[in-house]
């Protein structure tokens, strides 16, 4: 994937090859919508189809419409971890000196 992105003529072909078969399955799709296949229409395959992306698609919508659920969420977690910060500091400027000026545990080398 990589060397897609980094050698221009290659991204540029990339992108012409899937605009190339983007326009072909619309090109197919109209020409075939009302065609009757074994079982379905074209219509109704590519209707079961979109159904199947906005299916898909639910999560992503359910954050955006729950966006205030969300913002609590990430605020509850910033806090957590200011919180999480300020008991590491503690430790490390006021206990750790505390351990360090009064030396070793006996019993420890």
């Amino acid at each position: 994937m990589r060397t897609w992105l980094l050698i221009p003529w290659l991204r540029a072909f990339g992108i012409a090859l899937i605009l190339t078969a983007a326009v072909a399955a619309i090109v197919a799709i109209y020409n075939w919508w009302s065609e009757t296949l074994p079982t379905a229409t074209v219509g109704q395959i590519v209707m079961t189809l979109f159904g199947f992306v906005v299916a898909l698609a639910l999560p992503t919508i359910y954050r955006i419409v729950y966006y205030r659920e969300s913002a609590t969420r990430v605020l509850l977690n910033v806090g957590a971890a200011i919180v999480g910060w300020v008991v590491v500091w503690i430790h490390i400027k006021i206990i750790d000196r505390l351990f360090l000026r009064h030396g070793r545990v006996k019993g420890q080398k």
